[in-house]
């Protein structure tokens, strides 16, 4: 069930709150199971990752960020995995084009957070904002303003 869902979620990206919506009811009646699906995502995650399907990790991403309306994810693990996508545009040496697609994937997904985090949505947006000028400045982090 649980990969079934992952693939409908990857496949008909518009009905990702739908979705969500019945990972809530069904995490509700059983407690493990948004347990069982997290874990099957962030797999799914890592191996789009790995694999470079960026469209597919942009839409997981995205779905992981709609499930913390759902109350299924804490918002803070979702900010949490924001600032570790973040810290990948700090790495030395990577193309630029990685570092912006890692940016684009945290401000693509930002909307689908619930408005009720907004104060560590905008701080997220700080940080990004601040990657990118160092970025483009081509500042270490640690000179960063």
């Amino acid at each position: 069930m649980h990969v079934m869902i992952v693939c409908s979620v990857t496949t008909l990206t518009e009905k990702i709150t739908i979705y969500s919506t019945l990972v809530a009811i069904l995490n509700a009646r059983q407690y493990n199971f948004g347990e069982e699906l997290l874990e099957v995502l962030m797999e799914d995650l890592r191996n789009a990752l790995a694999l470079q399907e960026m469209e597919k990790a942009r839409i997981l991403v995205r779905f992981l960020a709609d499930l913390v309306n759902a109350k299924v994810v804490a918002s803070s693990s979702i900010m949490t995995l924001f600032d570790t996508f973040i810290t990948v545009t700090y790495e030395p040496d990577i193309p630029h084009t990685r570092s912006d697609w890692y940016v684009y994937m945290i401000l693509s997904a930002l909307p689908w957070v619930s408005s009720m985090h907004a104060y560590a949505i905008a701080s997220t947006v700080s940080t990004v904002t601040n990657a990118a000028h160092c970025r483009r400045a081509n500042l270490p982090l640690y000179l960063a303003p």
